[in-house]
């Protein structure tokens, strides 16, 4: 047998509470993003001199990578040839999926060789 609101025994007193605020919507939907949300990792020197190593042998023989890219709210993989190294700027140039990208070396979570 199928309940409903005139059934006894319902909870009649909280029937209408079921409606949401807009405004708490966009709050409870913000707290869920912001629950999800990674922060960027802080490497020492020894680690950024590590992957800069990596990445220089990956250059010098031409061999693809994966870069596993800092994003707040997503997992960016890019599996390719790193072109140039700026040290100046601390940016890679890499061609990954026939697209040409640039990456922030603070960017990058993990490399793979």
């Amino acid at each position: 047998m199928k309940e409903n609101k005139l059934t006894p025994g319902s909870n009649m007193r909280w029937e209408s509470s079921r409606m949401i605020l807009p405004e708490h919507r966009e709050m409870w939907l913000r707290h869920q993003k912001e629950d999800r949300m990674k922060f960027r990792p802080l490497w020492d020197e020894q680690q950024l001199e590590e992957f800069s190593h990596r990445l220089q042998e990956a250059m010098a023989a031409g061999s693809e990578v994966t870069l596993h890219v800092f994003d707040p709210y997503a997992e960016i993989k890019m599996t390719g040839k790193i072109l140039h190294l700026d040290a100046l700027n601390k940016t890679i140039k890499i061609e990954a999926g026939g697209d040409v990208r640039h990456v922030g070396v603070q960017d990058i979570m993990d490399l793979e060789t």
